[in-house]
């Protein structure tokens, strides 16, 4: 099975192509230019490198969230447009399953793949002897810190840029951080959890496809803060 994935959830973007379990081959870019602008080039240069054209891939494989609002409407609407094309069938993925996806722990070790959410708080989830032990959601990073109780936790994730010196400071040694090149979001993980969710019938027809947000947009919190202030007035 020919697979494409997308993942634009973060401030990189990245595609890849694989041959069931099998990276074929991976374009990330963390550059000024929007995804709008160089998703579709970098999808089509990957592809014409490879010698695959798009009507050979059989599943598409997208990142559904959380993460950037904007970044993730532009992954799936592309997606949806190209499974729609085709009318192939797509498998949405948690940015966060993805992430987990880029580890290798051993013994108690915790995997807990964070992202900014701003206003002091992490989209997260956290993973455990290859289980799911807290889905994903969006909450302040103390009361993250407050599930983990000091156990030994390997962090990844964009949100390690900004929380690493208080995650440090709760935890000390036991607080790990996962090397720079496999921190981030990247395709290539995003294809592996995707082909194993279609082989357990998670699959969906593009027109179903929906990003997960886990809380709503910025613009929406300052005008219901704008409403409740005008309805005290």
């Amino acid at each position: 099975m020919k697979i494409l994935a997308v993942d634009t959830s973060g401030m990189t973007a990245s595609v890849a192509i694989a041959e069931d379990e099998k990276t074929i081959a991976q374009f990330s870019m963390n550059h000024k230019r929007t995804h709008s602008e160089k998703l579709l080039p970098m999808i089509d240069h990957m592809l014409k490198t490879a010698l695959w054209d798009m009507a050979e891939i059989d599943l598409f494989v997208v990142a559904k969230g959380p993460g950037s609002f904007t970044g993730l409407r532009i992954g799936i609407a592309t997606v949806k447009a190209l499974a729609h094309a085709g009318n192939k069938p797509v498998v949405v993925v948690s940015t966060l399953d993805s992430l987990a996806e880029n580890c290798f722990v051993q013994d108690q070790t915790l995997v807990c793949p964070i992202l900014d959410a701003r206003r002091s708080q992490v989209y997260c989830a956290v993973y455990g002897n290859g289980e799911k032990i807290r889905n994903d959601c969006a909450i302040p990073l103390a009361e993250l810190l407050a599930f983990l109780n000091g156990r030994k936790t390997l962090f990844l994730g964009d949100g390690v840029d900004v929380h690493r010196e208080t995650i440090q400071k709760e935890l000390g040694e036991n607080a790990l951080f996962q090397p720079e090149q496999f921190r981030y979001q990247n395709a290539a993980s995003l294809a592996r959890v995707g082909i194993k969710a279609f082989r357990d019938g998670a699959s969906l027809p593009y027109y179903q496809v929906e990003p997960s947000y886990l809380r709503v947009s910025q613009a929406e919190r300052e005008r219901a803060e704008k409403m409740r202030g005008e309805t005290v007035q």
